[in-house]
């Protein structure tokens, strides 16, 4: 892999989990939720660590069915923005 291609990936995984983490505050605010939005913060993060899209996909798929009650804004925001990244986690 090219260091730009590298480089594509990290820009494209650190927007995508700053998005997620805006939204994850505003569906788990205050304190009291502080451990849940870790949690949800780790294995969004986990997602773009995939070898490949199939497996992202895969992740996100998971990820999503387990948080889609408690953060929709979140779920929803990494759907979108996993369209956008250099190996697309959602086709």
């Amino acid at each position: 892999m090219c260091m730009e291609t590298v480089f594509s990936i990290s820009v494209a995984s650190f927007t995508g989990l700053l998005n997620v983490a805006d939204k994850a505050s505003t569906d788990l605010p205050g304190k009291d939720h502080r451990e849940a939005k870790k949690k949800l913060m780790e294995q969004a993060a986990y997602i773009y660590k995939a070898e490949h899209a199939e497996m992202a996909r895969e992740r996100l798929r998971e990820w999503a069915q387990q948080w889609r009650p408690q953060a929709p804004l979140a779920v929803a925001t990494l759907e979108r923005d996993g369209c956008q990244t250099p190996w697309p986690i959602i086709s």
